[in-house]
């Protein structure tokens, strides 16, 4: 984004692909369709991707990562969907050997 910002407000002879938009308000663009970008990556497409990468729901991929980010911060945050992996399937081989030796 800094690199971005700093080309656009050194930008001088621009033709715009979208009829309309000015070189004056390039930074403005700048941090909007970075922002765009940003929220489609965190919303959209982050969650679906690596859900199905590791057989989770999207929305347990959210939870996870929220939830990583509030306890332990950054840290939380890239370490909370391989804890929810662990987790799952440490509770499904359990209860599935649990249903072998016909305990539940």
């Amino acid at each position: 984004m800094v690199i971005a910002l700093a080309y656009s407000l050194i930008a001088e002879d621009i033709t715009p692909l979208i009829p309309g938009l000015s070189t004056d308000d390039l930074a403005i663009y700048v941090v909007v369709l970075i922002g765009i970008a940003h929220v489609l990556d965190n919303v959209v497409y982050q969650p679906f991707v690596l859900g199905n990468a590791v057989n989770l729901h999207p929305l347990v991929v959210i939870l996870a990562i929220i939830g990583g980010s509030v306890l332990m911060g950054v840290w939380g945050m890239l370490l909370a969907i391989p804890t929810v992996v662990v987790v799952k399937t440490a509770v499904e081989t359990l209860f599935k050997e649990l249903k072998d030796y016909r305990i539940i």
